[in-house]
């Protein structure tokens, strides 16, 4: 005797084989609430009691991202839902409040726990998250670079221009020697 809506029973639900009911069997319930309202679709195709008892007992759901539907699916959504719909339990949230979490972070522009995160998604959703003082720092940083680019090119200028009133001051000067060495001579 099996008990629930079919589309939305986690395979503990079909047999005991999987695992007892408890707060993950609810977490995978609003995954599938979740992949439906991501995809519009049904997480398996059945004809059949038996057809959908042999789906959801054998294999994981299609990701959101494959189904075919014309709608993007975020990486980090689908990471929350793929999880929420894992055919391990030990594997889902080990609560609703985890999801929930999860879907908060999302929804902030945080990384999620299901995504595994690197670096780099962080810097880019911390970027995201704060975009106006980003591009205010970004146009620092090059009108910053510009002055200092302008500074050395004004200096290295400058610099050559005391070179070469050095070099005409020698020659002056050796001139002037050169004079007066010959005056003494005469």
């Amino acid at each position: 005797y099996i008990k629930g809506t079919p589309g939305y029973m986690a395979p503990e639900q079909l047999s005991k084989k999987f695992g007892v009911l408890d707060r993950r069997t609810d977490v995978y319930a609003l995954g599938a609430i979740l992949y439906v309202i991501l995809t519009r679709k049904s997480i398996r195709k059945w004809r059949s009691v038996e057809e959908f008892v042999s789906n959801t007992s054998k294999r994981q759901p299609i990701p959101p991202s494959q189904t075919g539907t014309d709608t993007h699916v975020p990486p980090a959504l689908e990471a929350i839902c793929m999880k929420a719909l894992s055919f391990d339990m030990t594997e889902r949230y080990h609560s609703v409040d985890g999801l929930l979490n999860d879907l908060v972070k999302f929804r902030a522009g945080y990384a999620t726990e299901a995504e595994n995160a690197g670096f780099l998604t962080h810097i880019r959703l911390l970027i995201k998250r704060h975009r106006s003082v980003c591009w205010t720092g970004l146009a620092a940083v090059v009108a910053v670079s510009c002055l200092t680019g302008y500074y050395i090119l004004n200096l290295r200028a400058k610099s050559e221009q005391a070179i070469r009133a050095k070099n005409t001051a020698v020659d002056a000067l050796n001139k002037y020697r050169d004079a007066e060495s010959a005056k003494r001579k005469l």
